[in-house]
Formats: structure tokens, C-alpha cells, sequence
């Protein structure tokens, strides 16, 4: 947390515009994804009623409702993960100009015993 809050020191403005970027994305492509979903919903609804001649219910609408979080879910959120985790690392490259991790603690009580 504390490498999280050091990155972004000097760059709240950047960071703040990309994750609304990022989060925008997401909605549209969230709400577009749900749009679909109630498509579908409807659609169910109007083939019972003329193939079946009998009226949908509600378990049947909560099924494509569920089915299409599920979708949203598996494809959104690792693009939103991937987006968070790639501003991370492009963050800690402009501040130390390497992506590999910190060194190791100097503290003697943490270095493994040697034999």
C-alpha cells in the first residue's frame, strides 16, 4: 500500500482522470451488455407467449438476468483489472525507471538462516 500511495504522489490528477476513463469504459460496456441481456429477456417473454401460448414468468426472466451478469462479469473484469495493474506498473516505471520489484529488506531478523 505504502509503494501504492508513493506512485501516486504527484500524480493524483493523472490517476483520478484514468481510473474515470477506465471506469466509463466499463459502465458502457456494462449498460451495453445488460442492454443485450433485457433484449434477451424480451425475447423469451415473446417466444412463451406465441410458441407456448402461455404467459412467462418470472423465473425465466431472472435466469437470462443472472446468465448475463455472469458473461458481464468473466469479460469486464479482468480488462478492468488489467487496466488497474498496467497504470500501476507504467506508474512505478516513470518514478523508478524499472519494473522490478524492491529490493529485500537489509533487516537481519528477515534473511534466511545460513547453514
Amino acid at each position: 500500500m505504502k509503494e501504492s500511495i508513493r506512485l501516486v504522489s504527484g500524480n493524483w490528477w493523472r490517476t483520478f482522470g484514468t481510473l474515470c476513463i477506465i471506469n466509463l469504459i466499463y459502465l458502457i460496456f456494462s449498460f451495453l451488455l445488460n442492454l443485450i441481456g433485457v433484449g434477451l429477456n424480451i425475447l423469451l417473454i415473446v417466444i412463451t407467449e406465441i410458441l407456448f401460448n402461455q404467459v412467462a414468468t418470472k423465473s425465466q426472466g431472472t435466469y437470462v438476468v443472472l446468465i448475463t451478469s455472469g458473461i458481464i462479469i468473466t469479460i469486464l473484469y479482468p480488462f478492468y483489472y488489467a487496466c488497474i495493474m498496467a497504470m500501476f506498473y507504467d506508474f512505478r516505471l516513470k518514478k523508478n525507471k524499472d519494473i522490478s520489484l524492491p529490493p529485500a529488506s537489509s533487516d537481519p531478523s528477515t534473511e534466511p538462516p545460513t547453514a
